[in-house]
């Protein structure tokens, strides 16, 4: 039984960063998603686009999509709408906080904004 991502960040005034899905091969997964979804990146990803459950699929890959176009990030050829709805069925979350579509959206600018700066310094 593989469990849920290993805790991604974490010291000693940090809450570590609990994400993915359990059991996730009897849920349909391949390992190459399973990888993916419970990894690092996709949790730190997830934090930027400030949803930590899939509660309207459509939405949550509209905001997925919307912030790897703006990061300049790709993601899989199988991250589609009907792999999100897999997600919301086989329970993946992070204990990251839901951000509302407005939040998201200035949370977002102040991180391009931070990457524009650091750029250019």
């Amino acid at each position: 039984m593989e469990a849920r991502g290993e805790p991604a960040l974490g010291g000693d005034n940090e809450m570590p960063l609990i994400i993915g899905v359990m059991d996730g091969l009897s849920k349909g997964f391949t390992e190459a998603q399973i990888r993916f979804i419970n990894g690092e990146f996709f949790g730190v990803f997830m934090m930027i686009v400030g949803l930590g459950e899939v509660k309207k699929p459509a939405e949550f890959l509209w905001r997925v999509r919307m912030t790897a176009e703006a990061l300049e990030n790709d993601l899989p050829d199988w991250f589609d709408l009907a792999f999100v709805e897999q997600m919301k069925e086989g329970d993946w979350s992070a204990n990251i906080s839901n951000k509302t579509t407005a939040a998201w959206r200035n949370h977002l600018k102040t991180v391009l904004w931070n990457d524009l700066e650091r750029r250019v310094e």
